[in-house]
């Protein structure tokens, strides 16, 4: 069993409910749309049978503790995901997936610049991700080689000049439309 953050909990963080994109035999949900066994800003109705491929997403901000609490999804607009096997050769470990939900809530936080040129310096893997309309797949992209002067130069502005730009082409690329493998109507 993986080890969450002590005494941290969703609270009325939903986050995960609307921004994944969830498709599995029991439920199929799409990128952007609220889950429909998710009540906005309270949580899962059915929590306690909620199923298994909601048990087993691990949101970032509950499981790694260099995310303080302004951190928190609902409130920073990034939701942190571990993501395995996208990371190039040269990279060892597994890279972190930040879905911006709202851009605009992160690029104004002090606390994501410093992040990302503390996790750029340290050579974790980041994926900067957005959503687009409805029905679509997030857009994503390997950050780091954009980002490494300027993290080795703790250069936060510059940082948030390449953030900025890399958003505009995440918004023109052409996302994937979701196809969902199963469906039963949720």
């Amino acid at each position: 069993m993986t080890e969450l953050v002590p005494n941290r909990t969703c609270g009325s963080c939903t986050a995960c409910c609307q921004y994944l994109t969830i498709d599995a035999p029991e439920l199929q949900v799409m990128p952007g749309v609220l889950c429909s066994n998710c009540e906005l800003h309270k949580g899962c109705t059915i929590y306690g049978a909620r199923p298994q491929v909601c048990r087993d997403h691990m949101c970032g901000w509950r499981l790694f503790a260099i995310f303080d609490d302004e951190w928190r999804p609902d409130k920073i607009g990034v939701l942190v995901s571990v993501v395995n096997g996208l990371s190039p050769e040269d990279y060892s470990q597994e890279g972190l997936d930040l879905l911006l939900t709202h851009p605009e809530i992160a690029l104004r936080a002090a606390p994501f610049t410093k992040f990302l040129i503390r996790a750029i310096s340290a050579r974790v893997p980041l994926f900067l991700s957005i959503l687009h309309s409805q029905g679509n797949l997030p857009t994503r992209i390997f950050i780091n080689p954009y980002l490494e002067e300027a993290a080795a130069q703790r250069d936060e502005q510059g940082t948030l000049t390449i953030v900025k730009a890399a958003l505009s082409s995440l918004a023109k690329m052409e996302a994937k439309p979701v196809v969902f493998k199963y469906k039963t109507g949720t």
